[in-house]
């Protein structure tokens, strides 16, 4: 009765053990792509960080040489 009102039994919930067991097993698998995600995440940041401090620097030079006529 109440799968054919749309609602699903509860042993296709993540709260039934052997779903849990492998929901977690899935999890864990993805901490060591997550990883190497946060990674490549880090090292792109540092590269954006490093440009904006060039263009930073040549503004900041650009702002103090007077104009040139």
């Amino acid at each position: 009765m109440r799968e054919s009102e749309g609602i699903e039994p509860v042993t296709d919930s993540i709260f039934n053990p052997v779903n849990k067991v492998e929901f977690q097993r899935h999890a864990s698998d993805a901490i060591p792509h997550n990883e190497s995600l946060f990674r490549e995440m880090d090292k792109r940041t540092g590269e954006v960080e490093d440009q904006v401090r060039v263009v930073s620097d040549a503004l900041e030079e650009a702002s103090e040489d007077p104009p040139e006529e």
